[in-house]
């Protein structure tokens, strides 16, 4: 919105961008009122809704109460990984190779 108006603050864009917001959710409500008011499918599932909760809380607690009192880490548990064979110092290679060609064109121009 700033290159359509550059010297718009930002204040003046956000009360706009909240204003717009507050517009379109007010039409939506209005054109979809009816379907809500059709929509009681939830109805039927909100008597399971706090059985569902606390299963789900007392399964989150037993498993962090393994997870913390099990006895293994997870850093125990990880195989170390295999670092391969170690390479050549092509420092000591490469020097070497620069000597004797520097050495090569000294002698045979």
């Amino acid at each position: 919105m700033f290159g359509v108006f550059p010297n718009t603050s930002p204040f003046v864009l956000v009360v706009i961008a909240i204003a717009l917001l507050v517009a379109a959710g007010y039409h939506h409500h209005v054109l979809f009122q009816d379907e809500y008011k059709l929509s009681t499918w939830q109805n039927s599932v909100t008597s399971a809704t706090v059985p569902f909760l606390i299963t789900v809380i007392v399964l989150f607690m037993v498993g962090y109460l393994l997870n913390f009192f099990g006895g293994r880490s997870a850093a125990a548990s990880v195989p170390k990984a295999n670092t391969g064979p170690k390479a050549p110092n092509t420092s000591k290679n490469f020097t070497t190779i620069q000597r004797q060609a520097l050495e090569s064109l000294i002698r045979n121009p």
